[in-house]
């Protein structure tokens, strides 16, 4: 399963940083199907890891975007832009309400971690990771991350 959410973590973070709009989950699900070869449908096991690896996606596509960008103003408006290609990721399992999973919008992600004075010399205790959206500013080597899902604490380790 890690390697099929990997694959899929690729070939939507290539995707958004070339711009592309996923105008809805349903293709994003679609281009899944293609990537793993296997169909994906409500209730499917496969759904909410289809949701994990966009946002894993974004998340490194964000990075990607702050170190490309001139200035604080356009990464953020390019982290917006990014925002606005991104499907509604909406699937709630038993899991990700217990371990009360709620992903931080990216533009705000980095205003916080700006405010936060986060950056790649800075040591970070991040108490509630998830696929460490505060975190985009960070050097993961100067970083103590709390993470409680295996999933979102690997896609930490594989940014390390």
């Amino acid at each position: 399963m890690q390697n099929s959410r990997e694959l899929l973590v690729q070939e939507f973070a290539q995707n958004l940083f070339a711009g592309y709009i996923y105008s809805s989950i349903s293709q994003a699900r679609s281009q899944a199907e293609s990537v793993l070869g296997v169909s994906i449908r409500p209730g499917n096991d496969l759904v909410k890891v289809v949701d994990e690896a966009m946002e894993a996606a974004i998340v490194r596509t964000g990075q990607l975007l702050i170190a490309d960008s001139t200035s604080t103003h356009q990464a953020y408006d390019r982290l917006v832009e990014l925002l606005e290609q991104q499907p509604n990721l909406s699937v709630r399992t038993s899991t990700s309400i217990l371990q009360q999973a709620y992903s931080t919008p990216i533009p705000i992600a980095y205003l916080a971690a700006n405010l936060a004075e986060i950056n790649p010399h800075a040591t970070v205790y991040e108490p509630t990771a998830g696929n460490g959206a505060l975190l985009m500013n960070a050097n993961l080597r100067m970083v103590v991350a709390n993470e409680l899902n295996g999933d979102r604490l690997a896609e930490l380790s594989d940014r390390h």
